[in-house]
C-alpha cells in the first residue's frame, strides 16, 4: 500500500482544522527524534512523506498544543479522549459503544486506536477520562499524558519489516465534538470529585487551637488543691483520652509538691467522658480564678447561683443549646431536641461540688445546688446564657453537610467524618454511612423503572444527588408522571425514607388553591423549613397548581409561615418538590416562569401481574446504606455537570407542554381558522369552557382566554352590540 496523504489530512483536520499541530518524527535508523509545529501547506507533507519513507515514523499529538514543545505544560486545549488496544479490543466492541467513536486508525493488523471528539473537557480531567476507558475496554492505560502523541494514517509503520501502514477503517464524517459533561453521562463513566482535605486528627499538638488555649490557661490555676487537680486531669481527658493528653497533665501537675506518678496514672485510668467536666470547666477555671494563685479548693470554686450558672454554660458549651423554647442535647454526631438535655447534665454537674465541706446549714453553693429548686434555677439561669442560645436558623445551615445515623458527609469532597458540634446539624438521613455497601436490587430497580434508558437512569441518581443538598440553587419541580404501577411512588418513597429528617411528604392540597388568610396558621408549610426534598403523591385531575407558591417553594424566595401557637416566621425554603402523578397538572401553557421551573420524568413500564413484585419495597429498604452510595454517585455528577439535560426528559416535557394548551386543543377540536371568519367573544368562551368541562379540565377565565387567544394572533373588537373574535369561528 502508498502513501495515503490524505488519510494524514483527514486525521490533523479531524483533531486540529487549519490550526497547526505538533508532530513527532522517530528517525529508527538514528534512533532520534524531533519535533515540529506545523500546518499541512503541499510543501509540509513532501516533508513529512519522505521523512517517512526514509525510515522516519510519524506521529502527532493529538491535544492542541502552544508549538513550544511537547510537555504536559504546552498543552492548551483537550480535542479528544482516545484508547490504544494494541490487541486487547475487537473492533465490534469499540463500535458497539454507548458512543461510537469518531474515528479508528488500525496502526497494525489487529492493533487499532480509536477516538472520540470532545468539547471543553478540562485539562485536568485528560487523565481522568484516558483512564476509565482504558479500564472500560481493557486497554493500555499509560496512554493518558496530555501531550501523548500518536501514529497518523496514511503512513507506513517502520516499527515492522512488512510493508505495513496506518489505515482509517472508520470515519463517522458527521461528528462534532462531544460537550464533555455529556460525554461523561452517556458513556457511564464516574463522575469526577473534589480531593478531600485530609480528616482532622484530635491530638494534643502545637497545631491544635485547643492545646494551645489549655497550655496558656494552666499556669494560671494551682496544681495543689486536690479538686483542682483533678477536674483540670478530668477536663483534658475529655478532649484527649491518649497519651498526648495524660503527657499535658502531668507536666502541669508536677508544679505540685504532692504529686504522686503512680497516683496520677491510676487516675487518668478511671476517668471517663459525660461526667460533667469538660474543656469549658478548665477555661472558666482560669479565667474566674486564676488570680488566686495557690488559692484553695473552696476558692477555685462557684459562690453564687449566677457564678455556678456561667462556670455549667462554659462546662456545656458544645453540649447543650437552647433553641425557641426546647433544649437540645449533642448527641456524638448531631443536635437533637431533648427536653431533659440541660437537667440530666445538671444532675452530673452539682455532683463535682460534693467533696466541698459547707457549714450545714444549706448556704454553702454546694448545699443549695443539691436541691430541687437549686437545679431547677441553674436550669432557668443557663436558658438565658447567650453561649448557649441559637436560633432556630443557625442550625443545618452548611447546604454541603448531610447527617447520617453515623457521622457527617461532606457532599462535595465525599468525605465521611464524625459530627461536631460547630456543624450545628441538627436533621440527620436515615442510614448509616458504609462505604462497601451496595444495592443490586435498587441499581435492577432503576434500570427497570427507566425502561433501559442508560441516560435516563444516570439522571435519575443526579436528581436524587441533588436533593441530598441543602440549597434550592436549580429552581426546580421534579413531576414524576405516568400511568399507574411503574414505580414512581416506590422509587419516591424509598428517596424519602432515605433522606429521613431531611425529606417530608405533603398533601397535595398544599401545592394547589388558596390558603386563606395570609395570618392565620400554616402549620403544614411552616415545617418545609429546613428540609431538603418534599413529595408529593398525584394531584386531582383538571386541579392547577398554586404557581405563586410553587414558585417561591422553587425559587429561593422567602416564605412567611406560622405553626399552631407559633409566631409568624421567615425562612428561604432549600427543598426540591417532587410529584408523582398519573396525570399531568393544569398549568398554563404561556407560562415560561412556571415551565422553566418543571423537570417532567418519563415513567413508561407497567407492573403489573406477574411482573408486580410486592416485596421489592422492603428489599430496598434493607439496601438503604447501599442506596447512600448510589446516590453520593449522583452527587458527584451533580457538582461535575450541574443538573444536566437529559433528552427524554426534555422531549416528554415538550410534548406535554404542548398537550395543556388548552385553547389550542379547543381551537383544533371545534373551529375553523380563516382570516374571513369571526364570532362572537361570548359564544366562543362558552364554548371553550363546556369543552373543558367535558375534558374534566379547568378553564381559563375570559380575560385570560382572551390574552390566549390575541397572544396566537387573533383580533378582539369591541361592537356595538357584542365583543367579536376574528380569524376563526366555531364549526
Amino acid at each position: 500500500m502508498p502513501q495515503d496523504t490524505k488519510m494524514l489530512v483527514i486525521f490533523k483536520q479531524l483533531f486540529h482544522g487549519e490550526r497547526p499541530a505538533t508532530f513527532q518524527l522517530f528517525d529508527k535508523r538514528t534512533n532520534t527524534s524531533r519535533i515540529a509545529h506545523l500546518k499541512l501547506t503541499g510543501a509540509i507533507l513532501d516533508t513529512l512523506c519522505n521523512a517517512n519513507r526514509t525510515g522516519s515514523n510519524i506521529a502527532m499529538m493529538i491535544n492542541q498544543g502552544d508549538g513550544k514543545g511537547r510537555t504536559a505544560e504546552n498543552v492548551t486545549g483537550v480535542t479528544a479522549v482516545f484508547i490504544d488496544t494494541d490487541g486487547a479490543c475487537t473492533l465490534e466492541k469499540v463500535l458497539a459503544s454507548l458512543v461510537p467513536p469518531h474515528l479508528v486508525v488500525e496502526s497494525s493488523p489487529g492493533k487499532f486506536h480509536a477516538y472520540w471528539l470532545i468539547d471543553g473537557l478540562p485539562l485536568g480531567l485528560f487523565r481522568n477520562v484516558q483512564k476509565q476507558l482504558a479500564q472500560r475496554y481493557g486497554t493500555d492505560e499509560s496512554v493518558c499524558d496530555l501531550p501523548r502523541v500518536m501514529r497518523v494514517p496514511g503512513m507506513r509503520n517502520w516499527k515492522y519489516r512488512s510493508s505495513t501502514y496506518a489505515t482509517i477503517i472508520h470515519h463517522d464524517q458527521e461528528a462534532t465534538p462531544i460537550p464533555w459533561r455529556d460525554f461523561f453521562i452517556r458513556m457511564d463513566l464516574v463522575a469526577p470529585t473534589r480531593k478531600p482535605s485530609s480528616p482532622a486528627t484530635r491530638t494534643a499538638d502545637a497545631g491544635s487551637n485547643n492545646a494551645e488555649r489549655v497550655r496558656a490557661a494552666l499556669p494560671s490555676i494551682s496544681a495543689d488543691p486536690y479538686r483542682n487537680w483533678f477536674d483540670v486531669g478530668a477536663a483534658i481527658h475529655s478532649e484527649w483520652s491518649d497519651q498526648t493528653g495524660f503527657a499535658m497533665w502531668t507536666e502541669w501537675s508536677r508544679r505540685s509538691a504532692k504529686f504522686d506518678a503512680d497516683v496520677q496514672q491510676a487516675t487518668w485510668e478511671r476517668f471517663s467522658a459525660g461526667k460533667g467536666i469538660t474543656l469549658g470547666t478548665l477555661f472558666w477555671m482560669a479565667k474566674k480564678y486564676g488570680h488566686a494563685g495557690t488559692a484553695s479548693a473552696e476558692a477555685c470554686q462557684p459562690r453564687t447561683e449566677l457564678e455556678v450558672s456561667e462556670m455549667f454554660a462554659h462546662t456545656f458549651e458544645m453540649e447543650l443549646r437552647f433553641v425557641d423554647g426546647t433544649w437540645h442535647g449533642w448527641n456524638s454526631h448531631r443536635w437533637e431536641a431533648d427536653t431533659q438535655a440541660a437537667d440530666r447534665r445538671a444532675r452530673d454537674f452539682v455532683k463535682r461540688f460534693t467533696t466541698v465541706p459547707g457549714k450545714g446549714d444549706g448556704s454553702s453553693s454546694a448545699e443549695r445546688l443539691q436541691t430541687r429548686s437549686g437545679l431547677n434555677n441553674l436550669v432557668e439561669l443557663a436558658k438565658g446564657d447567650a453561649r448557649l442560645r441559637s436560633a432556630k436558623s443557625a442550625f443545618d445551615a452548611k447546604p454541603n453537610l448531610l447527617a447520617v445515623t453515623n457521622g457527617v458527609i461532606d457532599l462535595k469532597t465525599q468525605r465521611f467524618r464524625p459530627g461536631e458540634p460547630e456543624d450545628m446539624l441538627s436533621r440527620s438521613a436515615n442510614v448509616s454511612y458504609d462505604a462497601d455497601a451496595t444495592c443490586p436490587n435498587w441499581d435492577a430497580f432503576v434500570q427497570q423503572i427507566a425502561d433501559g434508558d442508560n441516560v435516563l437512569a444516570r439522571f435519575l441518581q443526579t436528581i436524587v444527588g441533588y436533593a441530598l443538598f441543602g440549597h434550592a440553587n436549580e429552581q426546580t419541580l421534579f413531576v414524576l408522571i405516568g400511568s399507574g404501577a411503574n414505580g414512581k411512588s416506590l422509587f419516591l418513597n424509598t428517596t424519602r425514607i432515605l433522606l429521613g429528617d431531611y425529606a417530608l411528604a405533603i398533601q397535595n392540597s398544599l401545592l394547589q388553591g388558596s390558603r386563606g388568610n395570609a395570618n392565620s396558621a400554616s402549620p403544614a408549610l411552616a415545617k418545609i423549613e429546613g428540609r431538603r426534598m418534599l413529595a408529593c403523591s398525584e394531584m386531582p385531575k383538571g386541579r392547577a397548581f398554586d404557581e405563586a407558591l410553587v414558585k417561591q417553594l422553587s425559587g429561593n424566595d422567602a416564605v412567611s409561615a406560622r405553626g399552631l401557637y407559633s409566631d409568624q416566621v421567615e425562612f428561604t425554603p432549600v427543598a426540591k418538590l417532587f410529584l408523582a402523578v398519573n396525570t399531568f397538572p393544569e398549568v398554563r401553557f404561556d407560562d415560561d416562569a412556571m415551565w422553566r421551573r418543571i423537570v417532567t420524568i418519563p415513567f413508561r413500564r407497567s407492573f403489573q401481574g406477574d411482573q408486580a413484585d410486592p416485596a421489592l419495597g422492603d428489599r430496598l429498604l434493607g439496601e438503604l446504606p447501599g442506596i447512600l452510595n448510589w446516590a453520593l454517585r449522583g452527587v458527584r455528577d451533580y457538582v461535575a455537570f450541574g443538573l444536566w439535560k437529559c433528552p427524554a426528559c426534555d422531549k416528554q416535557k415538550a410534548q406535554l407542554r404542548n398537550s395543556v394548551d388548552s385553547v389550542k386543543a379547543w381551537l383544533d377540536a371545534q373551529c375553523r381558522i380563516g382570516s374571513n371568519l369571526s364570532t362572537t367573544a361570548k359564544s366562543a368562551y362558552t364554548a371553550y369552557s363546556d369543552f373543558m368541562r367535558q375534558q374534566q379540565r379547568k378553564p381559563l377565565s375570559q380575560v385570560e382566554f382572551k390574552g390566549t387567544l390575541e397572544r396566537r394572533g387573533f383580533k378582539w373588537k369591541k361592537e356595538r352590540q357584542h365583543n367579536t373574535y376574528y380569524g376563526f369561528c366555531m364549526k
